[in-house]
């Protein structure tokens, strides 16, 4: 299920983060709240501060979805926790970034470059780029499948 419009997220709550998450994909069974997932910040345009305080932002929400993931799955393996990631995405304009979360040790997380990609802005790059996009969104469900 997506949820957009500045919603805060339960583990954020929990976590006295007010973060604001412009989207939010969490995992619903039955109409019933199983865990949140992807967060997602968008901005119409990239300016140095916006692109910071929302990276900062979505890592420190992201790292409270990890967190509340794993304490709700208290049965999977120590080795594989490291194997558990959960996807970044940061849209600024027309650029995209896709970055991913995730438990290296006991309160050690690793933010990870993925990917990155600008929507098309003209018939030409439309062409040309939009396989770019494609390849980039997906790659976003690649990147939390590891």
């Amino acid at each position: 299920m997506f949820l957009g419009g500045d919603t805060i997220s339960k583990p954020c709550k929990d976590n006295n983060l007010r973060f604001k998450a412009d989207i939010c994909i969490v995992v619903m069974s039955h109409n019933e709240y199983i865990v949140d997932g992807t967060t997602a910040e968008v901005a119409k345009k990239a300016t140095p501060k916006k692109l910071f305080t929302d990276k900062l932002k979505s890592v420190l929400g992201t790292k409270c979805h990890l967190n509340n993931f794993l304490q709700t799955i208290p049965f999977i393996p120590a080795k594989e926790i490291k194997n558990v990631v959960f996807p970044i995405v940061q849209i600024m304009g027309f650029n995209v970034h896709v970055y991913t979360l995730r438990l290296a040790n006991r309160g050690v997380y690793i933010l990870q470059d993925e990917t990155s990609f600008s929507f098309p802005t003209s018939y030409t790059s439309l062409k040309l780029g939009l396989e770019k996009v494609i390849d980039g969104l997906s790659g976003i469900e690649v990147s939390s499948n590891h």
